[in-house]
């Protein structure tokens, strides 16, 4: 389950359906082990959701 912290106070996904995408900077500027840092993000991210067609949806994109 997502939680998010604002001012000492938690706050739930609930479970409800959600489509995520993330957009990733594979351009000459940034270096091999940076991108490597921004999969290793996106990894760490979805592992905190249900992928699934009817609850949460993940996208990539890449811009260069």
């Amino acid at each position: 389950m997502f939680v998010v912290l604002f001012a000492d106070v938690e706050y739930y996904c609930g479970n409800k359906p959600a489509d995520v995408v993330f957009v990733l900077d594979a351009s000459n500027s940034i270096w091999g082990p940076d991108f490597k840092r921004q999969l290793a993000f996106v990894n760490n991210v979805i592992s905190m959701f249900e992928i699934a067609d009817n609850v949460t949806r993940i996208g990539v994109s890449t811009f260069r």
